[in-house]
């Protein structure tokens, strides 16, 4: 799906960064929370990889694609619903920001005029093959959303809680081992299958640019109005 055909406002105050460009929007995402905590998604198996001698799993927010008859919001909230049986809301974040390698750039006009806009665009190298045009980036979207029944893992691989005040310290450091994150008083880890405690667990996608996005000090997360109307 074209980008600018899902978010028009993208287009109409668009930074030089998506001007004169093919980009083919090719994921949705939402980064699910409440009033106590943060949650994240454990990837599945399949998605494994050992790199070094080490097993490295990713850790995601919720993830599906988009489809050309149903808004971003409403397919993430049918997604949280079913897969992570969690009841979501919407609130703008208030601030929206496109992410391509390690560039940064904020999106306040976008924001102000559309609040549909996601909170990251996270743009990447193009894909060759598959018989299709070849657009100049891919792109996934991705919200902040609140949810006011807590997800469950019985639907996940597995599903890691992070409390509100561990949120900054586990966006600090780039990976953790199943071991050091249970450790922690502010983590908790709901699994359907056994981890390595030894494994890495890396943040990707969404949760990886969010943690690029913490680093840059740009980050600042004043969610508390919108928590206490979820």
């Amino acid at each position: 799906m074209n980008l600018f055909e899902v978010f028009p406002q993208l287009h109409q105050h668009a930074p030089p960064q998506l001007q004169e460009r093919v980009i083919r929007l090719i994921g949705l995402s939402a980064l699910p929370y409440d009033a106590e905590a943060w949650y994240f998604r454990i990837s599945a198996p399949k998605f494994w990889a050992r790199a070094d001698g080490q097993l490295r799993i990713g850790v995601d927010g919720a993830q599906c694609r988009p489809q050309p008859d149903l808004p971003p919001l409403q397919l993430l909230s049918n997604h949280l619903r079913r897969e992570w049986r969690a009841r979501s809301a919407y609130f703008p974040a208030g601030q929206a920001y496109l992410l391509e390698a390690e560039a940064l750039t904020s999106l306040p006009g976008a924001t102000l005029l559309e609040p549909t806009t996601p909170f990251l665009l996270i743009l990447t190298p193009p894909r060759l093959g598959g018989g299709e045009e070849i657009p100049d980036a891919l792109a996934q979207a991705s919200y902040l959303m609140p949810v006011t029944r807590a997800p469950r893992a019985d639907r996940l691989p597995g599903l890691l809680r992070i409390a509100r005040a561990g949120l900054e310290p586990f966006l600090a450091q780039e990976q953790w081992s199943a071991a050091e994150l249970r450790a922690q008083p502010w983590a908790r880890l709901e699994l359907s299958l056994a981890l390595p405690q030894q494994a890495a667990l890396r943040p990707i996608l969404a949760l990886r640019s969010l943690q690029q996005l913490y680093a840059t000090g740009e980050l600042t997360l004043s969610l508390d109005a919108q928590q206490e109307d979820a």
